[in-house]
């Protein structure tokens, strides 16, 4: 997906699993996301430091690990409007 700078995002992974007990880690490029532990990814105020690939990893009695999913956040000021002249 791609957002511009100061955008929120939200997606969020599903498992069915028969251990109530399932906990959920969010990685950006292969790195632990502070405070994203629930099965729904929030961010708010993006900036392109957040740009990457993130993935859900969900742990009950094994671990699964979600598709991909690709962030791109552009730089408000790197836009140029150019008119038609």
């Amino acid at each position: 997906s791609l957002v511009c700078a100061g955008a929120s995002v939200s997606t969020a992974v599903s498992v069915t699993s028969v251990n109530p007990s399932v906990f959920y880690l969010w990685y950006c490029n292969a790195k632990p996301v502070a405070s994203q532990t629930t099965a729904t990814l929030s961010l708010n105020n993006v900036t392109s430091a957040q740009s990457g690939t993130y993935v859900a990893v969900a742990t009950g009695c094994a671990s699964v690990t979600s598709s991909p999913f690709v962030l791109t956040v552009g730089d408000v000021a790197s836009f140029q409007v150019r008119g038609a002249g």
